[in-house]
């Protein structure tokens, strides 16, 4: 509903103050003309003033669902497509209110399998408002991420929505990039461009044993055509580099990853909280209609060399990784067999590759039959790993995207021991 207080000067020129609630800003499109976003249910009070075919929206006051907004704005009709400009700002953004921009929330309830929202966006709309607004979030309240603030400038021009500068403050370290959604043709292409920087890996680890630590680095470049988040991501195009430059393993993680299973579980049930140092981790993919295959994947710390491989599918939601721990000092007891990261998304499966050890075992056992010491052999690891080269890798995701400082940088930045 909407009610109106009015004080005309002439037919094209007076003041109203507005009060108007409902359950989406985008229903103002029959009232108005102007393509606003899908919201939570909303209630706004404002001054507007008109003068010819400009019309000024000060004193914006609206809660919409649990987020504040207030600004500022101004509506340019005197061209074929309205041209909306001005600034917007909330004290607290609510995560979960941004839920039907991209076809989440209660705005726009549809059951999916998926975590990538299926809801059709209906981005028609574009094409029949143009807009250059800034907007900013001092707070974010958010359940499941470390979010903290919000900056971007949203540009609406003949259909193309641009979010460049989009960038998310956490905690510790920050999510920049940029968004486009191409909408002049029927069915949208959406591509985005994103970084993480300066983020403490062990932020992403719930419960308080934090088995990883060091700073991620990353970035994702993807480009794919549909009218959802989840069609555009089945068929996208990119890559995806992430880097830990250096940091630190509990000692029986780095140990488990060496498929030395019997020694991890001791560590961990003797509560020993050993660390070895993490020289590197390397991880990129490309992407190529939604499927993300390895192109480099690798841990290095003291003990353990890791060498990766698989894909992870953005059309099912599934992953399929491959980790080879290679030991670069002696061990006299070591079962080779890979580690395996399988399944669903929301519910992945952590595994050994039995296949190896089984074979190891049969070696053994018929080595026995000759010589009792034979059968020791074939469990014996002379641990010929030898250290990845850091330097070059670290440069090569550099070139891929990915924002890493450089050493000097790291080491003043990193805590002192």
């Amino acid at each position: 509903m909407a009610t109106v207080a009015q004080k005309r000067s002439a037919a094209d020129r007076y003041k109203a103050g507005v009060t108007v609630s409902g359950a989406s800003l985008a229903d103002l499109y029959f009232l108005t003309g102007l393509v606003l976003p899908r919201t939570p249910a909303y209630r706004m009070t404002l001054s507007m003033a008109r003068d010819g075919q400009l019309y000024r929206l000060n004193d914006i006051n609206a809660l919409l669902g649990g987020t504040d907004l207030g600004g500022n704005l101004l509506v340019d009709v005197s061209k074929d497509v309205p041209l909306l400009t001005g600034r917007l700002g909330s004290r607290v953004l609510v995560f979960r209110d941004l839920g039907p921009l991209v076809g989440g929330g209660k705005a726009a309830p549809v059951a999916s399998r998926y975590l990538l929202p299926e809801t059709v966006l209906h981005t028609e709309r574009l094409r029949q408002t143009n807009a250059e607004v800034g907007y900013a979030a001092t707070a974010i309240r958010s359940r499941d991420f470390p979010l903290r603030g919000l900056s971007t400038h949203i540009s609406v021009q003949n259909g193309v929505l641009n979010l460049k500068p989009l960038a998310f403050n956490l905690t510790q370290g920050k999510i920049s990039g940029a968004l486009k959604v191409d909408a002049r043709k029927s069915v949208p292409t959406t591509s985005v461009d994103a970084r993480i920087s300066d983020i403490h890996a062990e932020t992403f680890i719930k419960g308080g044993d934090r088995p990883i630590s060091g700073i991620l680095e990353a970035r994702a470049v993807l480009t794919g055509t549909g009218n959802s988040v989840h069609a555009a991501a089945s068929n996208a195009n990119g890559s995806f580099t992430a880097v830990v430059p250096s940091g630190g393993m509990r000692h029986s993680l780095a140990e488990w990853t060496g498929v030395d299973v019997l020694t991890a579980l001791s560590l961990n049930l003797s509560g020993d909280n050993s660390n070895t140092n993490l020289r590197c981790a390397v991880a990129s993919f490309d992407a190529r209609q939604g499927l993300l295959s390895s192109k480099q994947m690798i841990i290095d710390t003291e003990p353990v060399r890791v060498d990766g491989s698989g894909t992870i599918n953005l059309r099912d939601e599934t992953l399929d990784l491959r980790l080879q721990g290679k030991p670069k000092h002696f061990q006299l007891v070591r079962l080779r067999a890979p580690i395996t990261l399988s399944g669903s998304w929301g519910h992945p499966a952590l595994g050994v590759k039995a296949g190896p050890a089984v074979a190891q075992g049969g070696i053994g056992a018929a080595l026995g039959l000759l010589n009792p010491f034979a059968a020791i052999l074939a469990f014996i690891d002379p641990g010929l790993a030898k250290d990845a080269n850091c330097g070059p890798l670290l440069s090569e995701a550099k070139a891929q995207g990915a924002p890493v400082k450089s050493a000097a940088v790291r080491n003043a930045a990193a805590p002192r021991k």
